[in-house]
């Protein structure tokens, strides 16, 4: 579960996204709070996919109250909650992409060479 944001620039990447995701391995599955694909549009690939468990993951830097709450949350309109009255078992995983060392390095690699790249030019 990513955020989201209803700017069209970011939509256009959240799309791109849950293309990329699809096109590589079936059983991932991109949704957002803010955007699209929405929760109701992973509901349907579930139910055409044929998926009755899922893992509910935050694609954010730090799960916090968006992922405690509207991810993993026991209020009725919570992914979590949602998801088990939609008939598919799910076990949230609290854990932000900033929890990842492998994903840290990556953008400190990144970091590292934009740095390199400004310090470059006159």
């Amino acid at each position: 579960m990513a955020h989201g944001s209803r700017q069209p620039d970011a939509q256009a990447a959240y799309d791109a996204t849950a293309t990329l995701c699809r096109r590589f391995e079936r059983q991932v599955l991109l949704g957002a709070l803010m955007a699209k694909p929405s929760l109701d549009d992973v509901i349907r690939e579930c139910k055409a996919a044929g998926i009755e468990k899922l893992a509910l993951v935050p694609l954010m830097i730090v799960a916090g109250l968006s992922a405690s709450n509207e991810l993993a949350g026991n209020n009725p309109e919570s992914w979590t909650s949602t998801l088990r009255r939609g008939g598919i078992r799910c076990v949230p995983l609290l854990k932000g992409l900033g929890d990842y060392e492998d994903i840290v390095r990556i953008w400190l690699d990144d970091v590292a060479h934009m740095l390199a790249d400004l310090a470059a030019k006159p």
